[in-house]
């Protein structure tokens, strides 16, 4: 039963981590200053003797000067608060799913050592598999995986991690896999079976490592 042991290699949990890992350094990592617009207003100063009639017209012009300092100060203020909460909202959102992402994984992580356990007891003493504490602590841990894999489904990635959460999407595909088919390979004792739900538990891995470069490429 030595493809038990390889059914839930170890490397699942460490990449998970990895990733988990990397979230929490792109969160701490994102940019939270809003953008600052500065305008400078320059004031004309004349000097020598100016007729009335030049006086008010240079205070016209000053003061048609001022008002159009004005108005464009205030649409780039405008413009600045609008940029400000689009950026806020956007950030918001990223550290939303990050935060999901980091629980999610943390969830993973946990289950898949669980999993490795289980099934490295039972290639040490086959007779495990008929064992029905054994078999109900599998199902548990199943059942926690497939929650798992409907949380990833049901977040919905902002547009910076949305490569990366495609591959965690294929990732758990592969997953459900294992789900509905791990349980009947060891009720039968199916090998070709057992084999196939480590080719996806592989296959599921490579997506995990792919999101785990995504990431990383963000910092």
């Amino acid at each position: 039963m030595n493809i038990l042991k390889q059914l839930f290699n170890k490397k699942q949990t460490y990449m998970v981590l990895i990733l988990m890992m990397l979230l929490f350094t792109v969160a701490a990592c994102s940019e939270t200053a809003a953008p600052t617009e500065d305008s400078d207003k320059e004031t004309a100063e004349g000097s020598g003797e100016r007729t009335p009639e030049e006086s008010e017209q240079e205070e016209q012009e000053v003061e048609k000067e001022e008002s159009d300092l004005e108005d464009t100060s205030r649409n780039k203020s405008e413009t600045s608060s609008t940029e400000t909460v689009e950026s806020s909202s956007d950030l918001s959102l990223e550290m939303d799913y990050e935060l999901a992402m980091v629980e999610v994984m943390t969830g993973f992580a946990s289950t898949m050592e669980s999993l490795s356990i289980l099934t490295g007891e039972a290639g040490q003493d086959v007779t495990l598999l008929y064992s029905e504490d054994w078999v109900i602590s599998v199902a548990f841990e199943l059942l926690e995986l497939e929650s798992l894999i409907g949380e990833i489904r049901s977040l919905e990635p902002p547009e910076k991690f949305e490569d990366s959460h495609s591959e965690l999407l294929l990732a758990a595909d592969n997953y459900q896999f294992v789900v509905d088919n791990y349980p009947t390979a060891i009720d039968t004792l199916d090998v070709d079976l057992i084999n196939e739900c480590t080719d996806y538990i592989i296959t599921a891995t490579s997506h995990i490592e792919e999101a785990t470069v995504i990431i990383s490429n963000m910092q």
